[in-house]
């Protein structure tokens, strides 16, 4: 999986940090989240998150208002827990609107969630908004339904399952405009096809227009990235070139070699 942060044609002087990340603490803060944040602060792409200055009382601080509109893109992080959090929800709607007003890169992950669960307000999500119905102004909670699906609208990613069959031509558009990929490798990366053709679009894209790549390593470790047993499958494959499967084996080489700052999770536990 890569997160991609997108570059936009304004004046950089708009821009006074490069993403803003929303995220609950209590599903991801300490994990996924956490390593994503250390990557963008050691290459330099400056973040405005849920810091510990901001007040998280029942409104949306202006503070944290101000920090959404400076920001170059939004990356919202949807967990299980995520729509038990009305600040999270109340930040949601703040870069849904952002969006609308000054189109704002919205871009969705999917950390252990179906998005049809986010988009429909279904699982733990539905739990959450069952109590909401009981509890709040239903205004309030028509708003963050809308916010909800309306980011899910937004072309995103799912950790869990990356594999499924969406449009590999969006992907590419995505990742040619992108700034900065986060190359997420874990234990099962290299038996997606997804992943591997996309990574070998990341590389092309770093190469032509010098664009960063930082890859993360989670909860796996370096070496084992690179699993023998699944380019074999592939290999076996009838419907895959036998030269693809060279270039996707030279591709996730070179990534986790890259001579640069890696991440391991393993170290941040």
């Amino acid at each position: 999986m890569a997160v991609s942060s997108f570059s936009s044609v304004s004046d950089d002087l708009r821009w006074k940090y490069d993403v803003f990340v929303s995220f609950t603490g209590e599903d991801t803060g300490r994990g996924f989240v956490s390593h994503l944040l250390r990557a963008f602060k050691q290459k330099s792409i400056s973040t405005s998150v849920d810091a510990e200055d901001i007040c998280r009382g029942d409104c949306l601080s202006e503070e944290l208002r101000k920090r959404v509109q400076q920001s170059r893109l939004s990356i919202v992080v949807f967990s299980k827990d995520y729509a038990s959090s009305r600040w999270c929800l109340r930040e949601l709607v703040q870069m849904v609107e952002q969006v609308k007003m000054t189109g704002q890169v919205l871009v969705p992950v999917f950390h252990g969630v179906d998005p049809s669960d986010v988009r429909r307000a279904w699982g733990t999500f539905g739990e959450a908004f069952a109590r909401y119905d009981c509890e709040m102004e239903q205004e309030e909670v028509r708003t963050w339904r809308g916010a909800l699906a309306a980011a899910t609208d937004h072309f995103g990613w799912d950790i869990q399952d990356y594999r499924k069959g969406n449009s590999l031509s969006e992907l590419l558009k995505c990742i040619k405009q992108s700034r900065v990929s986060i190359v997420v490798f874990s234990e099962d990366y290299a038996s997606s096809t997804w992943c591997l053709k996309e990574l070998v679009q990341i590389l092309k894209c770093m190469d032509e227009q010098n664009q960063i790549v930082i890859p993360v390593f989670y909860e796996v470790d370096p070496s084992q990235v690179c699993k023998p047993e699944a380019f074999t499958k592939h290999d076996c494959d009838s419907k895959v070139e036998k030269e693809e499967v060279q270039s996707w084996m030279s591709a996730l080489t070179r990534a986790t070699n890259l001579t640069l700052p890696r991440w391991d999770s393993r170290n941040y536990e």
